[in-house]
């Protein structure tokens, strides 16, 4: 035997196998699409346990377990029947369909008789399940027998439908004969067919011949009748179960007589059951040996212990296997002993957890389970480590626990003496014995290898994981010819078995074994696409992750594995896919290699695969930064290249001051709360702790400022490139979430192992709301990616959130003010432009003490999105009291406030007058002057610079030079004044004496300095609706020069 049954378990001892295949016609109306077959045969093989009762009549049933295969056997494999029964093929069912027509019909049932006769030294029964596909416009019959409601309609037997009520008698024989059993089984069916004027057939041929032929050419065969080609297995699914049934019954009933056959004892010469490699064996065999008699006795015993596990009595197999081996070891036989040890194991576990499943099959809701027990059946199957002892007892009623045995029964116990195997350890030790047997017989590698796997997965079931190891190990070494299929398929199912135990690395091994199997150089046509799908499964076992983000977090963690073993097998898979011709996946491999292993690798290697990286892009197109899904469902994660550049800084920037949105202030706030309580303790708007908590979350951070919808934004980031080439990154922009946002890619070069370097990333809302900056996005190697603030390489380390929430206004009008009539401060703004003043415009303005000048101010609205400016006040900010402030400056808010709204691109003036405010009246300041100072000037009128006075501006400290604005002659005319006419004889003297206190007094006034800011604001549009304005500021550069001076007077008497 060379094709294994790589999924066999020791459960199969114990099942009936049955074939289900597909028969399809020449024609392709007769052919049976794979998609309907393969619902059919779910439908079947879910009917794997059937309860028969016994023909003793006492209550007792048989559970009797099924295997079914599908499409195709292996007749080699059935060969081996005799040598163990399980590998025997008792039944099949055929399925096939038709569109009514006699000849389709006539070549689906000769096919189907071809698939019988190849299998009929072992076949018990069969069915042949026909759809017989109507047009909707056929009418249904009304008559037929035996239908169900759906209008199927079935060649039944005419017994009942119980059959395991009563067990019909067979002819006894020692073979196994198939075709007398069909004989038998067709025999007891009586088929007709009622309305036969409606069916097709009923063309060419009378009603009764019709009958007669489907009579005599068309045993077993069961029609379902469909509509428009439409298979609805759904209305089949209760007539295809009692179908199923019925021929499990007939195929129990056929074994049963098998099992109660002791013809065999009677006779003078048992004969002897053989493998098929024995045959050539038996040339100058000595038959009438002791030896040989106790081979072929204890071969039938083995092989009705075979029958008796076949027939669910594990009790009556274990007492047959238990005399057979005793028989065997005797006689030397070693092959049949190994299979009788095997029959001991099975029938052994049968008995000692007679509730453990052969096979974990997904539960199914029923509308009779209620949902909590429902809920529990499917919690128990998936932890079946909770109810792996649940019913470990014995099959008699009654029974006691006994020492000996764990939940045993003492009578069962003593009946079965020394046969029964109490513990899993005895098992494993008999199931060692049963391989080393079987490894003295080279045509028994198969069926050792069977063994070893049935071993181990019996084992694993029982976590035995030591023990199962050791059987896995023995199938690896266990030699015969096999193509290069097999032993990839035989490979996989070890790493499988590696992997229930938990040995992850072996499993990974074998699996990387396999594939490359797949493409070695003994293989004339390669198959890349099976290596590929070897490889990927294997990757977990060496803790290699195609997940770059969960890669990382492990690198933190200090448990990544082998990064060479990794690198070795990401370089594997990168040669594998290009071979596929699927670049993209190739391309997504080595953008991985490249990024979560850049720091394992050398500089060289660094270059290469970026090299390599592009000249793939290049062909084959950019990369997308989106899962990839293969065929067999498996996703491979997206790889972003997050550290091409590694960005070290991102900043989101606030708007310039002259275009932020300000929350408008409400004009009338009520001072007293409407509440008529003083104090509560209840604090309504603060926030839970759970809310709290989600404030304070690193996740998402929330910006202390807004951004306006239509204004050009910005962020800016630093970054570094740390590949040894010259990196080009295009299309480097923002990745945002929310509202639309308008992005500006900008494209930039970075030589290589250089940085930092700044990098402004620019948008512009296009909606008002949340806005959430999720990362950047940019081109680079020929990769797109999607680098999120969260997967940032340092995230952690330079403390990014995972989100930034910024709430963008509406619109807001743009508002430009100017002033043509003055000139334009020429000192440096620098010091005025601060975060909290929106200076949009600077002016001087220069007159006299007392003086009255007036200007014109011309307001624009700049507005981009036809914003109407519909308020607009202007307040001032200086370090006067609010009193001077009137004094000093005045506007008409009256022409401002006839002027509104303001359209787009219209413009109107209003006239800002400015006062010379100033004191007159100065204390003179003597000092001793020198000579030069002493010295008469002329008149002139000239100034010069003077000091800072105390009326200078908050924000201006410029010094100005002292002027003398008063001549010698206006200094002697005051001086006259205030000494009187009287003092004429000292005039000269006098004169010089004033002159120098005038001219000394003079040289300590200045001009003085006001600074004047307007602070503006506006609003209009959906701002306004909002409750946003804007602010922008004028700054008035206000001097003040000094133009009457007193200094001295004197008070005059009144003239009586």
């Amino acid at each position: 035997m060379s094709f294994p049954d790589y999924e066999q378990r020791t459960d199969d001892h114990k099942s009936l196998l049955i074939l289900v295949k597909a028969i399809n016609g020449s024609k392709s109306s007769a052919q049976l699409s794979a998609k309907v077959f393969n619902k059919l045969y779910e439908k079947i093989a879910n009917l794997d346990e059937l309860c028969i009762e016994d023909a003793q009549g006492m209550g007792c049933q048989r559970l009797i377990r099924l295997r079914f295969k599908r499409n195709e056997y292996e007749n080699e494999n059935n060969d081996w029947g005799d040598f163990q029964c399980h590998r025997k093929l008792l039944g099949l069912i055929a399925i096939g369909k038709y569109n009514g027509d006699i000849r389709e019909l006539q070549e689906i049932y000769n096919h189907y008789q071809t698939v019988v006769e190849k299998y009929s030294s072992t076949l018990y029964d069969s069915r042949c399940i026909l759809f017989n596909i109507k047009p909707a416009s056929d009418e249904q019959p009304q008559n037929a027998c035996s239908l169900e409601t759906n209008g199927d309609t079935a060649v039944k037997s005419s017994a009942s439908t119980n059959s395991s009520s009563a067990s019909p008698c067979f002819n006894q024989s020692n073979d196994v004969d198939s075709q007398s059993g069909d004989e038998r089984v067709t025999n007891n069916y009586s088929r007709t067919l009622c309305n036969e004027k409606d069916h097709p057939l009923a063309n060419d041929i009378t009603n009764s011949c019709l009958e007669n032929k489907l009579q005599k050419n068309l045993p077993q065969c069961l029609i379902y009748n469909c509509v428009n080609n439409d298979i609805d297995i759904n209305l089949f699914v209760d007539k295809l179960e009692k179908d199923v049934r019925d021929l499990i019954s007939s195929l129990f009933w056929v074994l049963e007589s098998k099992r109660l056959d002791r013809s065999y004892e009677k006779q003078d010469k048992i004969p002897l059951l053989m493998a098929p490699f024995e045959t050539k064996a038996l040339v100058g065999l000595d038959m009438d040996s002791k030896v040989f008699r106790k081979k072929c006795l204890g071969r039938m015993r083995k092989y009705m212990g075979d029958l008796s596990l076949l027939a669910g009595l594990p009790s009556e197999a274990l007492i047959n296997y238990g005399n057979s081996i005793d028989i065997l070891r005797s006689a030397n036989d070693w092959l049949w002993l190994a299979s009788a040890l095997e029959g001991q194991c099975v029938a052994s576990l049968s008995l000692l957890f007679p509730q453990t499943s052969r096979r974990k099959s997904s539960l199914q809701r029923n509308s009779s389970l209620p949902p909590s027990k429902f809920r529990q059946l499917q919690e128990e199957a998936q932890n079946p480590n909770k109810s792996r002892n649940v019913g470990r007892k014995f099959i008699l009623p009654n029974a006691r626990s006994s020492r000996s045995l764990p939940n045993g029964d003492p009578i069962v116990a003593k009946a079965l003496g020394k046969f029964l195997l109490s513990s899993v350890n005895e098992v494993y030790e008999k199931y060692k014995e049963a391989c080393c047997h079987y490894a003295k017989y080279r045509n028994a590698s198969v069926i050792e290898l069977e063994c070893s796997f049935k071993a181990a997965r019996m084992l694993t079931f029982h976590e035995k994981y030591l023990y199962a190891s050791e059987f896995i190990q023995n199938s690896v070494f266990i030699c015969f010819n096999q193509s290069h299929d097999e032993q990839i398929k035989r490979l996989s199912v070890i790493a499988e078995l590696y992997s229930d135990i938990g040995y992850h690395r072996k499993a990974a091994f074998y699996k990387r074994f396999a594939a490359l199997k797949a493409v070695s150089i003994n293989v004339n046509q390669p198959n890349w696409e099976q290596c590929y799908n070897l490889l990927l499964p294997s990757l977990e076992g060496y803790q290699l992750t195609l997940d770059p983000i969960e890669y990382d977090r492990r690198i933190k963690e200090h448990n990544f594995g082998w990064t060479g073993i990794h690198l070795q097998l990401l370089q594997e898979l990168v040669t594998t896919a290009k071979r596929m011709n699927c670049e993209q996946i190739s391309m997504r491999h080595l953008s991985f290699l490249l990024h979560s292993l850049f720091e394992f690798l050398t500089p060289n290697q660094r270059r290469d695969f970026a090299k390599q990286l592009e000249t793939l892009s290049t062909n084959c197109g950019e990369g997308a930064p989106v899962p990839l899904t293969l065929e067999n469902g498996i996703i491979i994660p997206s790889v972003n290249l997050t550290k091409f550049p590694l960005v070290t800084s991102f900043k989101v920037q606030n708007l310039s001051p002259q275009t932020r949105p300000i929350k408008l202030k409400a004009k009338h706030r009520e001072s007293v709360s409407s509440s008529p309580f003083i104090f509560t303790p209840l604090q309504f708007s603060r926030p839970s702790s759970a809310r709290r908590k989600s404030l304070n979350s690193p996740t998402s951070k929330t910006l202390d400022f807004k951004w306006a919808e239509g204004e050009n934004c910005q962020v800016l980031l630093q970054v570094y490139n740390y590949l040894p080439i010259e990196l080009h990154v295009s299309h480097m922009s923002l990745m945002t979430d929310g509202i639309a946002f308008e992005t500006y890619p900008t494209s930039l070069t970075l030589p290589p192992e250089s940085g930092p370097f700044p990098v402004q990333l620019t948008g512009t809302p296009r909606a008002s709301g949340k806005l959430d900056i999720l990362g950047y996005t940019t081109h680079v190697l020929g990769v797109k990616n999607n680098c999120k603030l969260k997967d940032l390489t340092n995230a952690k380390k330079m403390k990014f959130p995972h989100i930034y929430t910024i709430e963008v206004v509406p619109h807001l009008p743009l508002l430009e003010i100017a002033c043509n009539q003055l000139l334009k401060a020429n000192h440096n703004l620098k010091s005025l432009n601060s975060d909290s003043l929106a200076i949009a415009s600077s002016v001087n303005i220069s007159l006299f003490a007392g003086e009255s000048k007036t200007f014109a101010v011309t307001v624009t609205n700049k507005s981009v999105n036809n914003e109407l400016i519909e308020i607009l006040s202007i307040s001032l900010q200086t370090k006067l009291t609010k009193e001077a402030e009137k004094a000093l400056i005045n506007w008409d808010e009256e022409v401002i406030q006839n002027n509104l709204p303001l359209p787009p691109n219209e413009s109107f003036n209003f006239e800002i007058t400015v006062h010379g405010v100033s004191d007159f009246v100065h204390k003179i300041q003597k000092r001793k002057l020198s000579s030069s100072q002493l010295r008469p000037r002329k008149s002139s009128g000239t100034s010069t610079p003077m000091q800072h006075s105390n009326y200078s501006s908050p924000l201006h400290h410029a010094k100005r030079n002292q002027q003398n604005l008063l001549g010698t002659a206006l200094a002697n005319f005051i001086s006259d004044l205030q000494n009187g006419s009287n003092s004429s004889s000292s005039t000269k003297s006098k004169q010089v004496v004033s002159e120098q206190a005038i001219v000394s007094s003079l040289d300590e006034f200045m001009a003085k300095n006001i600074e004047v800011i307007l602070n503006i604001e506006y609003s209009g549009g959906s701002g306004l609706a909002a409750g946003y304005c804007r602010k922008c500021a004028l700054v008035v550069n206000i001097e003040v020069l000094p133009s009457i001076l007193i200094t001295q007077w004197d008070v005059l008497p009144a003239e009586m």
